[in-house]
């Protein structure tokens, strides 16, 4: 997703995944996607910025 992306850095295209979760209507971990996107603007939640984390990050959001 990152190489498509217009974010310069992995928290905007993090931001980019969860607004497709809300457009479809699908919760994170339980969570509304809006409220984690709240969270990474704040720094409440800290995006690695290692590939493999991010890339298991991303399958984590994807699968749940």
């Amino acid at each position: 997703m990152k190489h498509r992306s217009m974010a310069k850095e992995l928290a905007g295209t993090v931001k980019e995944i969860l607004g497709t979760c809300v457009s479809i209507g699908c919760t994170v971990d339980g969570k509304d996607p809006k409220d984690l996107q709240q969270e990474i603007a704040d720094g409440d939640v800290e995006i690695p910025l290692n590939w493999a984390v991010a890339v298991r990050l991303f399958l984590f959001l994807l699968l749940n």
